[in-house]
């Protein structure tokens, strides 16, 4: 088996029934598994003996505390080897958390811990991942997302027995922007003229409902759309924005579009058909609000 005689080290959080797997080598040569464990009196708790069947066991204990045990291999024999363990039996642990926000403003999240264990002198180490690439070691921490959308944030939590569990809840963090910021590429323009309206407006993404009106009839449901104002005029536009939780915002921009009649180009010539006798041409601007 090659243990000779050496000791393992156990270790059990909360959990009174314990799988020891067996790692002894050359296994087609032992025949013979022979267990037993001791409670912290020193009286014995369990035994268990035999072949294959034998070679992993599993063994309840009666609680927290530490407990010793032996495993002898082809006891009695000129192959026979002993490991001796040591187990040791802490109280669970339990990771859980709460967490409140606003679920329409864009601000910090606040996360409350609220794990429990049995261990002496309490949880010692608090992790969190808030699934967005960021972490913490607070214990109550507050954290601003950058980016909308649901996340499954993790805490796992470490007591003084080294003891760990973790607990994941989703957050579903898609706010509506505090304050909807738009840069058209122009103000001013002539007809036919193609505006786009860039939406620097956040947080936002694809699930939120959004809903342009450029004062002219046509609507549209992109973030950031183009639009092709046909006819000259003073346009109001509009923008509403509704988060997937049912939290809506909207702002107007009155007159914020002004559309100018575009420039008609016309000329006459003389003489209306040149040839090669008449090649002197003379040609007369006739456009319409061309400028100066």
């Amino acid at each position: 088996g090659g243990l000779d005689g050496q000791t393992f080290f156990i270790q059990s959080c909360g959990e009174e029934e314990v799988f020891i797997e067996n790692t002894s080598f050359d296994e087609d040569e032992i025949f013979d598994y022979h267990w037993l464990f001791y409670n912290p009196d020193g009286s014995l708790l369990n035994e268990q003996r035999g072949g294959d069947a034998f070679r992993d066991i599993t063994v309840r204990f009666p609680g927290v505390g530490d407990y010793t045990g032996t495993m002898i291999l082809n006891e009695g024999t000129e192959c026979s080897d002993t490991a001796d363990f040591m187990v040791s039996l802490f109280p669970a642990i339990f990771a859980d958390f709460e967490f409140e926000y606003d679920t329409c403003v864009a601000s910090d999240v606040m996360f409350i811990d609220s794990s429990r264990t049995g261990a002496s002198s309490g949880i010692i180490e608090w992790d969190w991942d808030f699934a967005d690439g960021t972490f913490s070691a607070l214990e109550n921490p507050s954290h601003e997302f950058r980016d909308p959308g649901i996340r499954d944030v993790i805490l796992t939590v470490r007591d003084s027995n080294d003891c760990e569990d973790s607990m994941v809840k989703e957050v579903d963090w898609r706010p509506v922007p505090t304050t909807l910021i738009i840069e058209p590429s122009s103000f001013v323009g002539c007809n036919p003229a193609e505006i786009f309206f860039n939406n620097l407006s956040a947080p936002i993404d694809s699930t939120y409902d959004i809903v342009w009106d450029f004062g002219d009839g046509n609507i549209s449901n992109d973030i950031s759309p183009v639009h092709v104002y046909e006819e000259p005029g003073s346009y109001d536009v509009s923008l509403e924005i509704t988060s997937p939780l049912n939290c809506s915002t909207s702002r107007d921009f009155d007159s914020w579009i002004t559309i100018l009649e575009g420039a008609e180009a016309q000329f006459t010539c003389s003489p209306d058909e040149p040839n090669v006798f008449r090649n002197t041409v003379q040609f007369t601007d006739m456009s319409e609000r061309a400028g100066a």
